[in-house]
């Protein structure tokens, strides 16, 4: 869910910088404070909903909000259909609404929610430069329509119910009413559940923590909810935190091959490399086609500096997928520290053809220009990972003292 950060997830890999050693992150997708006006697509919608009987007050607020989701992606989908960022493969129509319900920022205009007749209005803004960048993120996308579908379910279930509650006697209002306050938590908790993964795409961690945290206590069986409050607490650096989420998520549901997958991320950070590999080697017994796998794995490979299986490891993630940008990323770190510098620099640069805002390929490709001996280009690479990077980024007070010296 990434990030933006891509759903959360962010990879570090160690690489001995040229003015120091550290870690630094190989996966993370960062947009620009402000949008391009042609990379902005607006519409405007509204979506009503009538309180009725036996209906909380609250429950309908929430299915409220839950039916101006779905019709943003059901608007940012039918905008999606001719997009030449999508030529290329067959999208189902689930999949053009997650992903773009996942690209689109919701601004509320209006609401009026204190009625039986409870309305409310809404700008969407498509982003088309996250729509490049999400269009191959397998767990983002699963996550948005795992999302979208949960809501038609609660919709369309609270309607089942609110027609049976007309003509039910007072013993079965009573039975009704149980279903219709599980229904009151889990679009509740849905609700928080969609607000932290807009704090996440913002790294506004504590705030998507809070929000799922709120989730989870409405509906404690709420795997996603787990799934990206780890990925939320595995990008603030609370690693053991994140482990424990995703170790609950998989008590609940051991199928999800990508909590493996992240699972393997959070224990690299704390340098537990065997659990690591061991949370891919099951990631890939799930799915051996998964390139996402393969580039992690790539990432722990370089970090126990085993390069040559980096490479080998990133290579088989773009046989699978040529637009993998982290694949790219991953290998050009292994190419970098192999000397390889010329081939570093040519994977910087296919990940910045595919997402320009890739903050990360601008650094990698800085050191390896810098390695190479190319000072001036170097130094542009380092102001181009500057404007990109996420304010926080323990990296960008190092590269402004890199730039500040070499001005000196």
């Amino acid at each position: 869910m990434n990030s933006w950060a891509r759903t959360g997830i962010f990879l570090f890999i160690a690489l001995l910088l040229v003015v120091q050693s550290g870690v630094i992150p190989a996966t993370a997708t960062v947009l620009a404070a402000a949008a391009p006006a042609e990379m902005l697509v607006r519409f405007d919608a509204e979506f009503k909903y009538n309180q009725e009987s036996g209906e909380s007050l609250s429950g309908a607020q929430a299915r409220l909000m839950l039916g101006a989701q779905l019709l943003a992606a059901e608007r940012a989908a039918l905008l999606l259909e001719s997009r030449p960022e999508l030529s290329g493969r067959k999208w189902s129509k689930d999949e053009l609404q997650a992903l773009g319900l996942a690209a689109t920022e919701i601004q509320v205009v209006e609401k009026k929610n204190r009625s039986e007749n409870m309305v409310v209005k809404f700008q969407g803004a498509l982003h088309l430069n996250r729509v490049k960048i999400l269009a191959d993120d397998r767990q983002t996308l699963g996550l948005w329509q795992r999302f979208l579908a949960d809501n038609r379910q609660l919709l369309t279930q609270m309607k089942t119910l609110r027609q049976k509650w007309e003509t039910a006697s007072e013993s079965q209002q009573q039975a009704l009413r149980k279903e219709m306050v599980m229904n009151d938590r889990r679009a509740s908790a849905n609700e928080w559940y969609e607000q932290g993964n807009r704090y996440n795409e913002k790294r506004e961690f504590d705030k998507a923590i809070e929000c799922y945290n709120r989730a989870l206590l409405l509906n404690e069986r709420f795997v996603d909810g787990l799934i990206q409050r780890g990925d939320a607490y595995d990008n603030k650096g609370s690693y053991d935190e994140a482990i424990a989420d995703y170790s609950q998520a998989l008590e609940l549901d051991p199928q999800q091959l990508f909590v493996y997958n992240n699972r393997g991320v959070a224990y690299r950070h704390k340098g537990n490399f065997d659990a690591a590999m061991a949370d891919y080697k099951q990631a890939l017994t799930l799915d051996s086609n998964c390139g996402d796998v393969y580039s992690n794995r790539a990432a722990a490979y370089n970090s126990q500096g085993q390069y040559d299986q980096a490479i080998a490891d990133a290579s088989q993630a773009l046989r699978l997928n040529s637009r993998d940008v982290d694949a790219y990323n991953n290998r050009s770190v292994a190419y970098i520290s192999k000397g390889q510098y010329e081939s570093a620099i040519a994977d910087c640069e296919q990940v910045l053809n595919l997402d320009p805002q890739y903050a990360y390929a601008y650094y990698n490709k800085a050191v390896a220009l810098e390695r190479a001996g190319r000072k001036l280009e170097a130094t542009e690479a380092y102001r181009s990972f500057l404007h990109y990077a996420p304010i926080d980024d323990p990296l960008t007070r190092t590269v402004k003292q890199y730039l500040q010296k070499g001005n000196e």
